[in-house]
């Protein structure tokens, strides 16, 4: 009979694997790809040449926890994009493993406090984050960043969910026609709690694949 850490193992790998019903997952070696990142460097770990999606990963130094940078070409102006990313009441029907979404503060209409309620894999607590939502948008409004980063006190915890209180997310779109736009978004986030590390690389080595596709799906309808 298996142990329950494997137990556990298993468990969370056929869950993510399954996650998501528009994830396209690679049948790489995920574990090999990992090891073999250098620290400070970002390293091409997933392409995918069909939606013109590549995500990144970098090992922060004195961090526990990669980084991971997306960088995709989307059919839709930055505005639809824009659009999309500050719809928040939609956002599980799109944000992988994201169970619930809403508003706690808008202070403007290019700023926000909103309260994300993630469904952690294998049975693991869930995780809620607190983020400061931030949106500039250049003069000719062909070029839009956003700035999510986590803030803490801001909500009381609640008993058997664990607060994600270090997770920053730079994000910048440039329209590159009236139908096309280059999307660039870097986030880290350390899911804290105890969840083994290769365990939360693991899931941020997914997330922003599935995440991404999500995003396009939205933008098609």
């Amino acid at each position: 009979m298996l142990h329950r850490p494997a137990r556990l193992i298993i468990l969370v790998l056929t869950l993510l694997a399954g996650a998501s019903s528009y994830a396209d997952i690679n049948s790489d070696d995920d574990l090999q790809a990992l090891q073999q990142l250098d620290k400070g460097q970002w390293q091409k770990i997933r392409e995918d040449q069909l939606r013109n999606i590549t995500v990144y990963s970098k090992l922060e130094e004195h961090s526990r926890i990669r980084s991971m940078k997306v960088e995709a070409e989307l059919n839709a102006t930055a505005n639809a994009i824009s659009d999309v990313l500050a719809d928040f009441d939609n956002y599980p029907k799109w944000f992988w493993c994201l169970k619930k979404s809403n508003i706690l503060r808008r202070v403007s209409a290019n700023e926000f406090f909103v309260h994300l309620l993630f469904q952690t894999p294998g049975g693991l607590p869930d995780r809620d984050v607190v983020l400061h939502y931030t949106r500039q948008v250049s003069a000719d409004q062909r070029t839009i960043t956003i700035h999510a980063e986590a803030v803490n006190d801001f909500l009381p915890e609640k008993k058997g969910i664990v607060r994600i209180t270090k997770m920053h997310n730079d994000i910048e779109i440039n329209s590159i026609s009236s139908v096309k736009s280059h999307f660039r978004g870097e986030v880290w986030v350390d899911p804290g709690g105890n969840v083994p590390l290769w365990a939360a690389n693991f899931v941020q080595r997914r997330a922003p694949h599935a995440t991404m596709l999500g995003l396009i799906r939205m933008l098609a309808l």
